[in-house]
This record gives C-alpha cells, sequence and structure tokens, in this order.
C-alpha cells in the first residue's frame, strides 16, 4: 500500500533551523523599518482601546505621550489635592 504522506527526513540540527525561523530584528535606522511611534495618534488610540486593562496601563507608564493619550478609567489622588 502507498502512502499519501511522504516521510521527511529528520533535520540535522533544529538549532540552524530556529536561527532561519527567527524574524531580523527592526532598526530604527532600517529604510522601511516603521515601529509603533511612527503610526498616527488616532491609531494608536484605536489600538489602546483594544487593550485589555493591565495592558493599557502598562502601555499607559511608557512615556508622557501615551500617559496623556490612555485613559484607564482611574483617576489617581494627587497628595497636593489632598493638602488643599
Amino acid at each position: 500500500m502507498t502512502s499519501l504522506f511522504r516521510s521527511r527526513p529528520a533535520p540535522a540540527s533544529t538549532k540552524s533551523l530556529d536561527r532561519e525561523r527567527e524574524p531580523e530584528p527592526v532598526s530604527p535606522s532600517r529604510p522601511g523599518g516603521a515601529g509603533l511611534m511612527d503610526l498616527p495618534p488616532e491609531i494608536h488610540l484605536l489600538i489602546s482601546k483594544e487593550l485589555i486593562y493591565p495592558d493599557a496601563l502598562s502601555l499607559k507608564h511608557t512615556s508622557r505621550y501615551f500617559y496623556s493619550l490612555i485613559y484607564t478609567g482611574v483617576s489617581l489622588k494627587s497628595s497636593h489635592a489632598e493638602a488643599s
């Protein structure tokens, strides 16, 4: 009986295959290598609205830009407001 599937020989080294599958890291100086900050603010806002709370909070605390952009529904009390 003939098999419908051809068996493949086992790879000599899985480490070499893993290296071949790893994507090349994108560096800011690489032409065509767009990053998150290259996207327009409208897209940042849409992405942030799809995040679950812990992820939105983490992104919010990565930069001043995202801190002002992302609303997590929790406003923290400042110590200056309590003194008034």
